[in-house]
């Protein structure tokens, strides 16, 4: 391709005009290339055959590249493996450098300009360009399997239980409506296997954390999984 595209720079002022299809010329079946990328990546369960072709389906879509190769004198020296393997590696790369990206600006957001702005005493600045910077508290909440009990039983004796979803569930096979309908009180007695499921809703309980927090309300703040940081927001 490199050397194609030195073709194409030098004939710049040369009578060669038009268009020019470039790509390996033969076309590839979309299954053969799949099982590569399978093969590749390691990952997937690839279903073929699971949705039926169109009527109209085209099967075969790929470029003419006679005109390339008799006026640039180029013919591709492709190796689809090797190159499917290269594309792959490509994007494991931009994807690692995203999340590096992502992961520094969440640490600037978050620790540096927070611990910068506490030592100069503010909590928002106004810049010369218009942008304006702020800091304020986020919350965030996960209350671990282990405490679960515990932490449902604080919640329910300090008034707060209408936080906590409960949610009764139990099978039955085809023709069993009326046996369905019947109360979840009576399901152990008549034999049926029941069960039970309590959470908190995330968002639900970060709400909760936020506003007693606000409120300067004390809460067992390892107990819920809670905590309160700071971030820093930028608005132009």
């Amino acid at each position: 391709m490199k050397i194609l595209i030195k073709k194409i720079l030098k004939s710049r002022n040369s009578d060669i005009k038009g268009i020019y299809n470039v790509g390996s010329g033969n076309p590839y079946k979309v299954n053969f290339i799949i099982k590569k990328i399978n093969k590749l990546v390691k990952k997937g369960d690839p279903q073929f055959g699971k949705i039926k072709m169109r009527k109209d389906e085209i099967m075969k879509l790929y470029p003419s590249i006679k005109k390339v190769k008799k006026e640039f004198k180029w013919s591709p020296n492709i190796n689809i493996v090797k190159n499917l393997n290269k594309t792959i590696n490509h994007y494991k790369k931009i994807k690692t450098l995203l999340k590096t990206k992502k992961d520094y600006k969440k640490h600037l957001a978050e620790n540096v300009l927070p611990n910068l702005f506490a030592e100069v005493g503010l909590s928002e600045l106004k810049l010369a360009d218009g942008r304006h910077l702020k800091v304020s508290n986020y919350y965030g909440a996960s209350i671990k399997d282990t405490k679960k009990e515990a932490a449902f039983s604080w919640l329910g004796d300090n008034g707060f239980g209408d936080l906590i979803k409960n949610q009764v569930s139990c099978s039955f096979g085809r023709n069993e409506d009326e046996k369905a309908k019947s109360l979840i009180d009576t399901l152990n007695d008549r034999g049926y296997q029941s069960m039970q499921r309590e959470w908190v809703e995330p968002s639900t309980l970060r709400a909760f954390i936020r506003e007693q927090h606000e409120a300067g309300k004390a809460l067992p703040m390892d107990l819920l999984g809670a905590f309160v940081g700071q971030k820093t927001t930028i608005k132009e």
